[in-house]
């Protein structure tokens, strides 16, 4: 496959195209095309649409560089071309043999090319009429069809500790709410913000929550490992962001039933060691329902015996160490969605269902790990797990430092989780 660019070097270039092409004379129209070289229309803007166009557009992720029409892509084409090229765009790390998702983004060899051949002829408009359609029916990627409550730290928090600050910022469940059926976690400074995991504990809980709130001056409490009481198995996961994390609607007919004064715990993670200390003031915007069809928890996924001991070891200087763990949960349920964490050291993962029958359904498998691509991944049809069937984890570092490394909530540890929302049947 011809490469000819990187991103780096077109950056600039591609940047400044941009008001080039606004400058072409009407007169000369769009760049006429070769017989058999891709056009915009009939081979060019139904990939874009597929995998390009719901993040770069107004009031998505990746706003700042739109690519919704002909002319703002061809202004960057050499960009696109190379984003492309290279494998850092679109942002889908997830295996394609592994299982089949809803919303695939994921681009093969055959579609980049075409956008390269394109981009090298100039970028050849083509013909209106030999277009698909897709782009002026895109959405954006993520967010929520309705945003019922917002929330919203009171005031910036600037992180204290360091490399490491793991501040709690505590929330009152709006009144009246029963299901949790969708949210979007809205990071102020992404700069200082290394994920964020929402808690909800039960109203008999709350005063304890606040307590600790109270005791700590200032916005939130030190809450690092966990939500900040002794037993974390008294607050559920809600949800949560990770960089490159893309949130928004549960899977239809979804979600997670909360009681009435239940307190929601936002526990966001800072690592200042870049950046350094700098302000964030982050929200969380919920959709709820009164009732779904399929009432369930997002449940993590991880060896127990990892969280507290150093059996998850990663010697010093060393290469391809792989630790997994499997275990049958027991009962029928429906697996809707997976997702894949660890750190910065962390090569591939794969999360699977280990059948009773002795097959394998693979859930997530991510073969080159990119810390700045957490995203979840929905499957096109929910998954079942019966009884006597196991879910396995396995996860692939390489550790070129000179200290051993465990599992641990610093960035310079490791982690090897898998989360999911699961229901009954």
């Amino acid at each position: 496959m011809s490469r000819p660019w990187s991103v780096a070097s077109v950056l600039l270039a591609s940047l400044a195209s941009v008001s080039a092409a606004a400058c072409v004379d009407e007169e000369d129209g769009a760049v006429a095309a070769a017989e058999g070289t891709p056009t915009w229309y009939a081979d060019v803007e139904p990939i874009v649409a597929k995998s390009c166009a719901g993040c770069h557009q107004p009031g998505s992720y990746a706003s700042f560089l739109p690519l919704t029409s002909y002319e703002e892509v061809s202004g960057v084409k050499e960009l696109v071309a190379a984003a492309m090229s290279d494998g850092s765009m679109p942002p889908w790390t997830a295996a394609s043999d592994c299982t089949t998702y809803e919303g695939d983004i994921s681009v093969d060899e055959d579609a980049v090319q075409t956008v390269v051949d394109w981009a090298e002829a100039g970028a050849p408009e083509g013909d209106p009429a030999t277009s698909p359609g897709g782009l002026e029916s895109g959405v954006p990627m993520g967010g929520l069809s309705r945003i019922d409550h917002t929330l919203e730290m009171t005031a910036a928090y600037l992180p204290e500790a360091e490399p490491d600050d793991y501040r709690c910022f505590l929330f009152d469940w709006p009144a009246g709410s029963t299901y949790l059926t969708g949210y979007e976690v809205d990071i102020g400074n992404k700069d200082v913000v290394h994920h964020v995991v929402v808690y909800v504990s039960p109203p008999g809980l709350a005063e304890s929550y606040r307590s600790l709130d109270e005791a700590d001056e200032g916005e939130g409490y030190s809450c690092f490992g966990g939500p900040g009481i002794v037993d974390n198995d008294q607050a559920d996961w809600l949800g949560g962001w990770a960089p490159g994390g893309i949130s928004g609607d549960f899977p239809e007919g979804t979600g997670i039933h909360v009681e009435e004064d239940s307190v929601v715990i936002v526990q966001m993670h800072y690592n200042v060691e870049n950046a350094g200390p700098q302000p964030d003031q982050s929200s969380i915007r919920v959709m709820v329902d009164d009732a779904v069809d399929h009432p369930g928890q997002i449940q993590p996924w991880a060896n127990p015996a990892w969280l507290s001991s150093t059996l998850m070891e990663l010697p010093a200087q060393t290469e391809d160490i792989s630790h997994g763990f499997s275990f049958a949960p027991g009962g029928d349920y429906l697996l809707w969605t997976s997702n894949l964490h660890m750190h910065e050291l962390g090569k591939n993962a794969r999360l699977a269902i280990d059948r009773a029958d002795g097959s394998e359904d693979c859930m997530l498998q991510i073969d080159d790990w990119d810390f700045s691509w957490q995203r979840s991944y929905r499957f096109e049809e929910p998954k079942l797990i019966e009884d006597g069937d196991a879910i396995s984890l396995e996860c692939t570092w390489d550790n070129p430092t000179d200290e051993d490394i465990y599992w641990g909530d610093g960035t310079g540890d490791e982690m090897c989780l898998g989360t999911f929302l699961i229901t009954l049947p």
